[in-house]
């Protein structure tokens, strides 16, 4: 949450379905806290990702 109020952009490794919804649980708790107009987020290295249900 540090890098993201700071205006940092992120970008993340996730590899398999647990990590990637990990990611994205994260993702979704902090851009409604801090909201940005162009916040440029990223998951790299996806092997597997299934749709979240």
């Amino acid at each position: 949450m540090d890098l993201h109020k700071r205006g940092f952009r992120i970008a993340i490794h996730g590899n398999g379905d647990r990590a990637i919804e990990s990611i994205l649980d994260a993702y979704e708790y902090a851009l409604p806290a801090k909201p940005r107009a162009d916040h440029r987020r990223r998951i790299g290295h996806i092997q597997t990702g299934l749709p979240k249900t």
